[in-house]
């Protein structure tokens, strides 16, 4: 398994929405009886030119929790989508 790195860096300035995990998962798969989770994932394209929509630490726990034996390639699936949605930016919580 590749290992990826976290690289710590400044974004540009801008907006943020932060999504529950569940949304995040309603945006990747859309759930058959709500057309809201289909219009959301078209809208996300123009939303990104204003917002970032990060990831964080709680993002990354509820995905580890979900995690069943044998199933990795499940959960590098939700972070290749996880990291697309972000843009790669997370939110961390600085030690100064």
């Amino acid at each position: 398994m590749e290992e990826k790195k976290l690289k710590c860096e400044s974004v540009k300035e801008r907006k943020y929405i932060v999504f529950d995990w569940n949304v995040i998962q309603y945006i990747k798969n859309p759930r058959t009886e709500n057309d809201c989770d289909r219009q959301l994932s078209e809208l996300l394209p123009i939303l990104k030119k204003k917002y970032y929509f990060p990831f964080c630490e709680v993002h990354l726990r509820d995905l580890k929790t979900s995690y069943v034996q044998g199933h990795l390639d499940m959960v590098n699936n939700d972070l290749d989508f996880l990291e697309s949605l972000s843009q790669g930016v997370g939110i961390i919580k600085r030690n100064e």
